[in-house]
């Protein structure tokens, strides 16, 4: 696959989907308080890795963020946007257990 673009975009229909989200009671959701945890994790990934559950190419970035977890951040290439192939866009984010990334789902690339 050839990227359209190296950078990185966050939409706003992405941000206020996260703004009220249902997961945020559990902990799960990144407040948008603490939205620099997105940045982090896509300007310096942890790791990054294709979810090879998905219909689609998707990644994962990862950061540190405490003991046992992870801020991750699903990044779609290439995503079309009224029709247009235009970016590249970090469509969820939340926190996660390192141990969930340990599924054969998630194949480690860098």
């Amino acid at each position: 696959m050839v990227l359209q673009s190296e950078s990185i975009v966050v939409t706003q229909q992405t941000v206020f989907k996260y703004v009220h989200h249902p997961k945020s009671k559990k902990g799960a959701v990144i407040p948008i308080e603490q939205y620099d945890l997105i940045e982090n994790a896509l300007k310096t990934p942890l790791h990054i890795y294709e979810d090879t559950a998905q219909k689609e190419l998707v990644y994962v970035f990862t950061h540190p963020f405490e003991q046992s977890k992870l801020v991750k951040v699903v990044v779609h290439p290439n995503y079309r946007l009224n029709g247009k192939t235009i970016i590249n866009a970090a469509k969820s984010w939340g926190f996660v257990s390192v141990e969930s990334l340990e599924n054969p789902q998630f194949v480690l690339i860098k």
